[in-house]
């Protein structure tokens, strides 16, 4: 990070504009707006420490838990917005979780209620549910070096997604995740599932969800995917 700040004699409403770059971006931000919503920038950071320390406090930070530079440079572009997150505004579960990250080690609350806001209000979309899913994947798989243990989802997550489930199984997202927690979800909403739907999915690729065919009922398939059903049966062979 490049850090100055903008102290001129004659720029008196920019006394405590600190400029700074990550990567190839310019950050402008206020000293006095910074510390309004950091609580940890109020408790430990004077004006001269923001430049001197606490860019470089963030740096090492970032680079403990490997937050992406994006979502650093997000943090910033929020303060610029006083923290208020627009609603037209897409994000990730992922840039959620790492801005969380970001607001927990600068103590700014207003970002984190407005993170958390945005999370229950998407906790509804089905591709945001899969992403929340993949998120705790990678995080047991990390843990799983240290001891081997089967993956399982949060069980009000799984509960919200297996609602969802002729949804997932149009998305593209779903299928990448592992054959045990689409078992599962499956599994758990077999009565509402559409089996013209769960047929198209497992016709993606039949050597790998083949299980599912034991939730497949028949006779509620259309004619012209009981009839497809009915030829990939006849030149399938024992091993299939």
């Amino acid at each position: 990070m490049l850090i100055s700040s903008s102290l001129s004699n004659d720029d008196y409403e920019n006394d405590d504009l600190i400029k700074f770059q990550i990567d190839s971006k310019t950050i402008n931000l206020y000293y006095s707006q910074l510390s309004k919503y950091s609580k940890v920038v109020r408790e430990k950071y004077l004006f001269s420490d923001v430049i001197n320390k606490l860019l470089q406090d963030i740096h090492n930070f970032q680079k403990e838990y490997q937050l992406s530079t994006e979502n650093m440079i997000y943090f910033f572009q929020l303060l610029s917005q006083n923290y208020n997150i627009e609603k037209q505004v897409n994000l990730s579960y992922i840039q959620c979780i790492e801005l969380l990250k970001i607001s927990k080690f600068m103590k700014t609350r207003k970002l984190s209620k407005q993170i958390n806001d945005y999370i229950k209000d998407h906790n509804i979309d089905t591709d945001f549910l899969i992403q929340m899913i993949q998120y705790e994947i990678s995080i047991q798989k990390q843990q799983q070096q240290l001891k081997n243990t089967k993956i399982e989802i949060n069980a009000e997550l799984e509960n919200l997604i297996s609602n969802k489930v002729n949804e997932c199984l149009l998305n593209e997202k779903f299928s990448k995740l592992p054959i045990t927690i689409i078992y599962r979800i499956i599994e758990s909403s077999k009565k509402s599932i559409d089996n013209n739907k769960l047929f198209e999915f497992i016709k993606k690729s039949i050597h790998e969800f083949c299980v599912l065919f034991s939730f497949l009922e028949i006779e509620e398939l259309s004619t012209e995917r009981l009839e497809e059903l009915c030829e990939l049966y006849t030149i399938s062979d024992e091993s299939e």
